[in-house]
């Protein structure tokens, strides 16, 4: 059993209601910068390319017309590569090894308690626990990194040699790709391709200690391919006897993955979707982090208040958080669907000129 005591660090600071005020004031730049960052967010978001609406457009190769997305559905067939002694060399289209090492690594909790100590002064109890673990891990820190009094304190109770020292690693996660790779004749470059599915596990390979008894310093190769030898889909554009990638406004695109077209687009949906998800919430996180630091000042002023303050300082923060979502879907939405309003513009002009029109005879 690990003995952990003697691993958690505690500190208490009390802010009283000048400081309290000052740190609000501090906290208004820092809102504005937060609220005027989210609307770039919001926009790259509502504004991305969604691949899986261009290249939903692709017709078959055979059918590709100039500045078209294609597609080729096939058998996906390239030279032999491999990765000896670990990996034999066979069928494959691409295989990537990240490497890890088995070394010491540092966790850290943190954990924070903010309560009132009288009418108008503020306490907060931050406690920060430490932990130690032999894991595999592909960025090892040196042991000097860690927190060294509670390293220390982790070693004497664990009978831990405290002057260990986590190994190094100089080899950083690579791909190797195969070359000729071909499609019912047509040539893709297999660097270029974003893969969506038909990734294969390969496992693990040892290459320093023992696998299921792992010992500090122990090294492996974790290993994934996209097999060649079965049926893919590659979708972007087309020069001449190769599928290259496609130019949708500033980005282009050479998606891949095994099984039809319908499959790859599917995959690209989803990832279009997350996308989407992320860039919107970033930009509301961002929205609502400056609304609530720019109104800092006043809620920090109704906290001085007994009782009520509380109730009142996190009622605002509630209807700031609120706003802040109606803002983000409601710019994101205008940026997204422009074109609709323009048009719904349009209409309420059109349809204004027409009343005024139907109503002046009726003066006359």
């Amino acid at each position: 059993m690990v003995d952990d005591s003697g691993m958690s660090d505690t500190t208490v600071t009390t802010e009283g209601p000048l400081s309290q005020l000052g740190s609000s004031i501090k906290g208004v730049f820092i809102g504005l910068i937060c609220f005027i960052a989210a609307f770039p967010v919001l926009y790259c978001g509502a504004t991305r390319v969604m691949w899986g609406k261009v290249l939903k457009e692709a017709v078959p190769v055979e059918q590709a017309k100039s500045g078209k997305p294609a597609y080729v559905t096939g058998i996906a067939t390239a030279e032999k590569i491999g990765d000896p002694p670990n990996v034999a060399v066979g069928d494959y289209l691409v295989i990537s090894k990240t490497p890890q090492v088995y070394a010491w690594v540092e966790h850290v909790k943190e954990e924070s308690k903010k309560e009132r100590t009288g009418v108008a002064s503020k306490k907060t109890t931050t406690t920060k626990t430490y932990s130690y673990a032999l894991e595999w891990t592909g960025d090892p820190k040196p042991i000097s990194s860690f927190k060294q009094d509670k390293w220390q304190t982790f070693c004497n109770n664990n009978r831990v040699n405290p002057n260990v020292q986590n190994p190094t690693l100089e080899e950083k996660a690579t791909s190797i790709y195969a070359n000729n790779c071909q499609v019912k004749g047509y040539a893709i470059d297999v660097k270029s391709v974003s893969f969506y599915s038909g990734s294969k596990d390969m496992g693990s390979k040892y290459v320093k200690g023992k696998e299921g008894a792992p010992v500090l310093g122990d090294k492996r190769i974790n290993y994934t391919a996209q097999p060649s030898g079965v049926e893919y889909t590659f979708a972007g554009g087309v020069s001449g006897k190769s599928i290259i990638p496609f130019e949708s406004g500033k980005e282009t695109k050479l998606a891949g993955g095994t099984g039809s077209f319908d499959a790859l687009i599917q995959g690209l949906k989803s990832e279009d979707k997350m996308k989407g998800i992320l860039f919107f919430f970033g930009g509301f996180i961002l929205m609502a982090i400056g609304l609530n630091g720019m109104a800092g000042p006043l809620t920090t002023l109704l906290e001085f208040i007994p009782f009520l303050g509380d109730l009142g300082a996190g009622a605002i923060r509630v209807v700031l958080t609120i706003i802040a979502l109606v803002i983000s879907a409601l710019f994101y939405w205008l940026i997204k669907l422009w074109f609709l309003w323009l048009i719904l513009i349009i209409a309420g002009v059109v349809a204004m000129i027409v009343i005024r029109k139907m109503k002046k005879p009726a003066t006359a």
